[in-house]
Order: C-alpha cells, then structure tokens, then sequence
C-alpha cells in the first residue's frame, strides 16, 4: 500500500508543470558602496525563457535612477536567446545616509492593439549604500489629507535616530508658496533620541487659497541641520467648457409624390380634362350610335 502511495506521489509531482519566467535577468543583485561623484559601467544579461520571440523594454527606476543611463531602452530576444546590456552610473557629490534601493527591469512589451493579457518581467535590485555620520537625525513628513482652501492641512513631522548616540535635537517645520516665501512656521519641540528611537509631531494648517505649496521640515542636532520638503498642491477645479448647442433640425417635408393617394387623384384630373377635350364630332356619333 505505502509503495502505491508513494508511486502516486511521485506520478502527481512529475505531471505538475514547471513553471519557468518568461524574461530572466542575471545577476539578482549589485551592491555599492557610496563614493562622491562616482562613475562607472555595469554589464548584466537578459534571457528569453519563453517559446516565442519577446519584444522587451529595460528600465531604471527607484531612489538613483535619475543617475543611471541605459545602454538600451527597447531590444529584441529569439527563443532560448541571451543578450548582454551596460548601464552606466554618475553619483552625485552627496546622498542621504542610508540604502538607496534602486532597480534595473525587464518587461514584455504588448504590441499595439493587441488584447491585455499578463506580461512578464524582472528586476535587478542596485543597491547603494550611503554611510552615516557619527550623528545623524532622518526626517519625514506624511500628509493626512487632501488639501484645499479653507480647510485644515494636516501633517505628521517624525524625526529618527540610525545610528549608535544618543541624539538630543529639536524640530522646526515651514510652508512655503511656489516662490520659496514662508507662509507660516511652526516651532515642533525637542526630543532625546537614543539608536533607533523616533520621535513625531503633528502640524496643522489651514489652505488659504488654491494653488502650489511646499512644506519643510528640520532637524537640528550638534550644530547640523537635516532637511525634508514635500511639495503639494491644492488644485483648482476644472470648469466645463459650455457645449455648443447641436443644430435645430428642422422636420422633412413630406414628399406628395410617395404618397400612392397621389398618383389616383393625377388620373382622375387627367380623365376629366381628356373628356374635356374630346372633340364635339366623336362625341355626337358616339352618341348615336
């Protein structure tokens, strides 16, 4: 019993189909120390696993990749086909401490017209790290809601600690219009932060008309001061063009001759007229007759 048992095991597994990604990508991973205005190129490979020909499209994106640039956008792949693709890498003088997470993707381009089906893709996780100071305090800002004129704007300020002191820091926290002029500034406290700890103060503030706005938290700790903005906007409602008004059709004339009423009455007028006209001779011997 237990060898027919474990025969229908091994027959069940082997029916089950392997499923395979249709685009692969090698290696899963890069890793990058961070360095001031580092440059450099990296080569990696995308495969078609699939049984038919893929039209594919690479991309970055994620935290750097307004500093990364593609060897190529749109490519090509046969069955069974690998191809070999660079990206080159231009860092800037200065990051924010921390992992910067960014991706280099695969995917199956869906020609146009055709019916929405799922597509395949991968990514290559590009990572850089950026190393923290001796002391370092993160800032983030998070809106509630949406913003509009004359109403309450809510936000939430929350400053955290990464590293191994122990941090004592105040916060400060700004709305600016789209012209870099403070409306309104907010004096948030202080806090002691010992590795890993947070800290979040919320802020309100009334939206006084629509238009663009950028708000700016700081933490200030040690003589140093780290920064935050997050631009929002409270955006005017569209107004509906009027549309014009369609044409006044005015109703068909009826037409007398598709009436079958019509083609009766010609006749009768045309045998009247035809008697009419008879000649006066025909008439007097047919009435003799």
């Amino acid at each position: 019993m237990k060898t027919v048992l474990a025969a229908s095991a091994i027959l069940a597994f082997l029916t089950v189909p392997i499923l395979a990604a249709a685009v692969g990508m090698s290696p899963a991973r890069m890793e990058l120390n961070f360095q001031p205005g580092f440059e450099q190129d990296y080569t990696f490979q995308v495969f078609n696993n699939d049984g038919k020909t893929l039209d594919i499209r690479l991309y970055a994106s994620g935290d750097l990749a307004e500093y990364i640039t593609l060897s190529q956008s749109n490519v090509t792949l046969a069955i069974g086909e690998t191809k070999t693709f660079s990206f080159h890498v231009k860092l800037p003088q200065s990051l924010e401490p921390g992992k910067r997470d960014t991706r280099i993707g695969a995917v199956e381009m869906v020609p146009p017209g055709a019916a929405v089906a799922a597509v395949s893709g991968v990514e290559m996780q590009f990572w850089v790290y950026v190393p923290y100071p001796e002391k370092y305090i993160a800032v983030d800002i998070a809106t509630i809601n949406v913003p509009k004129p004359n109403r309450t704007m809510n936000f939430t300020v929350t400053l955290t600690n990464p590293v191994n002191a122990s941090i004592d820091t105040t916060a400060d926290f700004e709305i600016q219009d789209a012209n870099n002029t403070t409306l309104d500034r907010f004096e948030l406290g202080g806090a002691f932060l010992k590795k890993n700890e947070f800290k979040t103060f919320p802020v309100s503030w009334i939206v006084p008309a629509y238009g663009d706005y950028k708000a700016v938290a700081r933490a200030n700790y040690a003589g140093q001061t780290t920064r935050k903005e997050v631009r929002f906007g409270a955006a005017e409602p569209q107004t509906q063009q009027p549309q014009p008004q369609p044409a006044v059709q005015q109703p068909a004339q009826p037409d007398m001759w598709q009436s079958p009423y019509t083609y009766i009455i010609a006749l009768l007028i045309i045998a009247i007229i035809a008697v009419a006209l008879w000649p006066e001779k025909k008439r007097r011997s047919t009435y003799a007759e």
